[in-house]
């Protein structure tokens, strides 16, 4: 996975929110698939689960995933 780089213009949940879009819109993951957990995003990011996971509402909130409580964030 890439690790984003802050823009100053954008906080680091818009960062990584873009980030993401990126992906499902070049297909890294497909419709029904599962994002890698939380805990991996956030390493994968170098940074805490906090603005991973306002990124991942931000995202179901837009209709691209769905947070599936105990099962993980599958893409819609």
């Amino acid at each position: 996975m890439t690790i984003t780089r802050r823009r100053s213009s954008q906080s680091l949940q818009q960062s990584i929110q873009t980030e993401m879009l990126g992906w499902l819109g070049a297909g890294k993951y497909a419709a029904g698939e599962y994002l890698p957990s939380t805990r991996e995003l956030a390493k994968s990011f170098g940074t805490s689960i906090t603005p991973v996971n306002l990124a991942l509402n931000a995202l179901a909130k837009e209709g691209y995933v769905s947070k599936i409580h105990g099962s993980g964030v599958r893409v819609e």
